[in-house]
């Protein structure tokens, strides 16, 4: 099992107040974690479809009629 250790960055000011630079809410590391899943998730999708067209126009060589009428 991985263990991912996720490390609390503070900053002081010059009066010695000191803030936190990454937030401490689980929540709102559960977003950032759900965005870059959904994400990679499209870009994957995107990949797919463009390599899926791709080799079917280039291998194939399909007219022009022929890639219409497969898309």
């Amino acid at each position: 099992m991985t263990t991912i250790k996720l490390v609390k960055l503070t900053k002081t000011n010059n009066q010695g107040e000191s803030t936190t630079l990454y937030p401490e809410s689980r929540k709102t590391r559960s977003i950032v974690i759900l965005g870059l899943g959904l994400l990679v998730e499209l870009l994957a999708i995107i990949a797919a479809v463009w390599f899926t067209v791709f080799l079917s126009t280039s291998h194939l060589w399909f007219d022009f009629q022929n890639l219409i009428t497969f898309l």
